[in-house]
């Protein structure tokens, strides 16, 4: 007899926006991002900071034997 557990593993990624143009660009989660948040990178299109636009997380099932 076989069982097959499944566990679930969990990445976070936060979405990256240029207010000026659109320009968006996802990387992983860092602790202390936030909605909204400034962060210290340009858009390298027109050199507006770039905004925290969202944060979700991906679920990854992972099958163990």
């Amino acid at each position: 007899m076989s069982l097959n557990v499944q566990s679930q593993s969990q990445e976070t990624k936060t979405i990256l926006r240029c207010t000026k143009c659109g320009y968006t660009e996802e990387r992983q989660f860092q602790l202390g991002d936030f909605v909204m948040k400034i962060v210290d990178k340009t858009c390298p299109k027109d050199g507006t900071p770039l905004i925290i636009w969202g944060i979700y997380t991906v679920k990854q099932e992972q099958k163990a034997r």
